[in-house]
């Protein structure tokens, strides 16, 4: 009875994800942001505007719908039936999208700098918009969105993420910047973070932020006692961190060259890597939806990926575990 108990506890049971390509779809421009909505997938596609592709087949995506907005489309967050383009010079452009095969301008706003991301929650658009930091808009009416307020950060405000009350800014060279937002009218300063290397991205989970690090890979602070911020840990990607979404236990980053990475963040102390794909270009961003990931990759487009996740279980042969108590008893009679 005692050896076998002791065979159960050496039982090791590990995680690991199978990441293959169900089907891709090279768009006409550089694609820089994905947002994911139903049967369809947004591309921001650099200087070719919005790219909308069809994906109710995952094998093969197939172009819905395309509009080239006046700026430089960074990325995109979609809210019923408009899309909101992070447009660079041209700042917002919102985006008719209720036939996905003909959008249609619907309004925009000119902001005072180079917006790169934009997140949509109720009735305001929040604008990462580079040196001028966070710019809120009133978007209740998506043809004619209105200024409400900003705040100029310290660093360059790359990407953006609202929780609650907060806007978590991956702040560039100052790393995390977070706002109060429960006032869209009068933004606050509540904290940051000065990460070790240029923060890309963002993504927020379990009272942590996950920071897109750059060369720095994936940096996890503690967000759980505001305006404390505290280093956790962090996982050095082997590629060049650009976007991060955390669902569950995984972390999936978009890492340049290196393609997605997917870490198993269960235990925060001990990140492991678990999977991985190269899309062969430059994967700048990243999008789930059941058990697809979206990689909007500035060289090869639209890459959809599936995965399934694994569990491997794994014991000692019994040979082994009667050699472990052997030795175990022999040390004890010498005691």
């Amino acid at each position: 009875m005692f050896v076998l108990l002791t065979w159960l506890v050496l039982i090791t049971i590990s995680d690991s994800i199978d990441v293959e390509l169900a089907g891709s779809y090279d768009t006409q421009g550089n694609a820089r942001g994905v947002s994911v909505m139903g049967d369809y997938v947004y591309v921001a596609d650099e200087y070719e505007g919005l790219a909308i592709v069809d994906i109710s087949n995952p094998n093969k995506p197939q172009l819905a719908g395309i509009f080239n907005t006046s700026g430089v489309a960074n990325n995109v967050a979609i809210k019923g039936d408009f899309a909101y383009v992070a447009d660079g010079w041209s700042g917002l452009t919102v985006l008719n999208i209720s036939n996905p095969t003909e959008p249609k301008f619907a309004g925009a706003y000119n902001t005072s700098d180079y917006s790169l991301d934009v997140t949509v929650l109720g009735n305001y658009a929040y604008i990462a918009d580079n040196d001028a930091g966070l710019v809120v808009l009133d978007i209740s009416d998506p043809t004619n969105p209105q200024w409400i307020s900003s705040y100029n950060t310290s660093g360059v405000a790359v990407a953006v993420t609202v929780v609650n009350n907060y806007a978590y800014i991956a702040d560039g060279d100052t790393g995390l910047t977070l706002l109060d937002i429960s006032n869209p009218t009068n933004l606050s300063w509540v904290s940051d973070y000065d990460t070790s290397g240029f923060a890309l991205g963002v993504s927020v989970a379990g009272g942590k932020a996950y920071i897109a690090d750059s060369s720095a890979g994936l940096v996890v602070l503690d967000i759980s006692n505001l305006p404390e911020i505290r280093w956790i840990s962090g996982y050095d990607t082997d590629g060049y961190a650009r976007g991060v979404v955390v669902i569950g236990d995984y972390a999936y980053v978009a890492a340049l060259d290196s393609g997605l990475i997917v870490l198993d963040v269960s235990d925060i102390n001990d990140i492991q890597k678990i999977g991985s794909y190269d899309t062969g270009g430059s994967a700048f961003n990243v999008a789930l939806a059941g058990n697809y990931v979206y990689i909007a990759d500035f060289d090869a487009g639209l890459n959809v990926l599936e995965i399934r996740e694994n569990r491997n279980i794994s014991a000692p042969s019994l040979p082994a575990v009667l050699m472990i108590l052997l030795a175990v008893a022999t040390r004890l009679r010498r005691q």
